[in-house]
């Protein structure tokens, strides 16, 4: 990987895997909604970098665009697709707001192969897992999330026929909740941490889900592997295969932070839906932060 492609460079994990990448001496160009000055994009990735200003609406023109800025893709070109689109989150939104995402992200996988990148990279959701297998296991699924979920799966499953025609790598990621501790208004999860560790109230979820939280860092390294090493039709997940609900979570970030936290606290759920083991055997992806690892990063 010579070269890196980003949709959804702004956000959480897009800007933060830009970063990394830059660190690892790769070119970048970054794909955003929003047209950002020499200071926008400094105070977003910590310098000036390639930015294109494109929204999912007018992704056909990319090929023009990319020309303008006279950024020329080699065959080591990799497309890292994270953009996506709701209402006032990424999550929610009708099922006619949400679809329109798949449709959008088949195209620029199409439009990947066509300016000559030699990876297109997706990236799901643990959602996806969670609703398949109610699916398969005749289970009822009542989740808020719904839309997001099937749109999600039919990203996936639109970018594997596409990429099959295109004669293109195509790989499927998911993952759960990444975590960055240094931008403490990242998400709901990452606040509510950051309340807890300054001693604030909170209220409980009653959310039971399991979840896996998991630093950016270990995300963005994730990607880096994914990149060089991931192998055409996979689907990873990337985390720490350990899950707990958020209820336990900002439990054990209580517990941690009044300096009462037991190593029985620490025992975490194994679960298949979030194993790593491809992840591992494919890239030799390495772990670097449990979760109390992440709480003493606040």
């Amino acid at each position: 990987m010579e070269q890196a492609i980003i949709t959804g460079s702004t956000g959480l994990i897009g800007s933060s895997l830009v970063k990394f990448l830059i660190s690892k001496k790769i070119k970048v160009l970054c794909i955003g909604r929003q047209s950002l000055s020499d200071n926008d994009l400094i105070k977003i990735f910590g310098q000036k970098v390639d930015y294109l200003p494109l929204d999912f609406e007018n992704i056909s023109s990319l090929p023009q665009e990319i020309k303008k800025i006279n950024f020329e893709p080699t065959k080591n070109c990799v497309f890292f697709s994270l953009a996506w689109g709701g209402d006032s989150t990424l999550t929610n939104g009708n099922f006619e707001k949400q679809f329109i995402n798949s449709i959008y992200t088949s195209e620029i996988l199409k439009i990947s192969k066509d300016i000559g990148c030699q990876k297109f990279i997706n990236c799901g959701t643990i959602q996806e897992t969670i609703a398949e297998n109610a699916l398969e296991n005749n289970l009822s699924f009542n989740n808020s999330q719904i839309n997001y979920s099937i749109s999600k799966i039919a990203s996936r499953d639109m970018c594997n026929m596409i990429s099959y025609l295109e004669k293109i790598d195509f790989i499927q990621t998911r993952l759960s909740v990444p975590i960055n501790p240094k931008v403490n208004n990242s998400g709901y999860i990452s606040k509510v941490i950051n309340n807890i560790a300054c001693d604030k109230e909170y209220s409980e979820p009653n959310n039971t889900q399991q979840f896996d939280i998991t630093h950016i860092e270990d995300v963005c390294n994730a990607y880096y592997l994914i990149g060089l090493f991931g192998k055409n039709k996979s689907d990873y997940y990337i985390g720490t295969s350990k899950s707990r609900t958020l209820k336990e979570y900002f439990s054990i970030a209580q517990k941690f932070f009044n300096g009462k936290l037991d190593n029985r606290d620490l025992n975490f759920n194994s679960d298949k839906m979030f194993s790593i083991d491809n992840l591992i055997n494919d890239t030799g992806f390495v772990l670097k932060y449990n979760y109390l690892d992440i709480l003493k990063k606040f």
